[in-house]
């Protein structure tokens, strides 16, 4: 794992640390062809409403990868993602950070409907939210509509519309499909991946006049030279 100096993105959302960099981002991060890397960034926003977080990874050859990133250990406000580099040159990355309006409508609707408040409300502001996430999307919105149809099912209790919609697989529709509101881009670092022996190999500085040098009678030094230290 390759961890350098943080570097700070102040938007929206704060993201006040990105990692592997190294000098703020002044010289690529060094890695070797089928490393594992831990990418992770320190992210968080004020209040209760949730967050996601995703990395983008741009390839050698222009493709760029848009992947969530886990949560790291609670109350750290860490979010961590490993990868393997499997193409030799550079890649670049950048940390997105943006609200999750759906995770925090469904966190809110669990609460009022455990404790029997704005029940309906709540079931609105679910329909308003499905709205704005197939709008514009026509592939979408008949998977959208049939959720919308649920929340506005008035033969269903609030309860009973939630728990099926969640049957149905809105969660993971709508975690596909994020409004991403408030994001927030770190700034892209590059990422060198060398061949794999570029993992293994070592420098090390040799002195030849440190090598094979003596010390005469009249306490005087000769130096070593390369001659001296092939003997040595």
């Amino acid at each position: 794992m390759i961890v350098g100096n943080y570097q700070s993105k102040i938007g929206r959302i704060p993201i006040t640390g990105t990692w592997p960099v190294v000098d703020a981002g002044k010289y690529p991060v060094k890695a070797f062809l089928g490393e594992v890397i831990e990418f992770g960034a320190i992210a968080f926003r004020e209040g209760h409403d949730l967050i996601s977080v995703e990395i983008l990874l741009t390839s050698p050859n222009g493709t760029t990868q848009r992947m969530s990133m886990r949560e790291g250990a609670p109350g750290r406000d860490q979010w961590l993602i490993s990868l393997k580099l499997d193409e030799l040159g550079s890649f670049s990355y950048r940390v997105a950070a943006f609200a999750n309006e759906f995770e925090t409508w469904l966190q809110n609707t669990r609460l009022k409907l455990a404790a029997g408040v704005d029940q309906e409300l709540t079931m609105l502001e679910g329909f308003g939210l499905l709205e704005r996430l197939d709008a514009g999307n026509s592939e979408l919105k008949e998977n959208f509509q049939e959720h919308k149809n649920i929340l506005q099912n008035q033969a269903l209790t609030p309860a009973q519309r939630l728990e099926k919609v969640l049957q149905r697989g809105l969660r993971k529709l709508a975690n596909a499909h994020p409004l991403r509101s408030f994001e927030t881009l770190s700034d892209s670092i590059e990422v060198l991946c060398e061949r794999k022996l570029a993992g293994a190999g070592s420098w090390y500085e040799f002195f030849p006049r440190s090598e094979g040098a003596i010390k005469n009678k009249d306490g005087t030094i000769t130096s070593g030279n390369f001659r001296t230290a092939i003997k040595s």
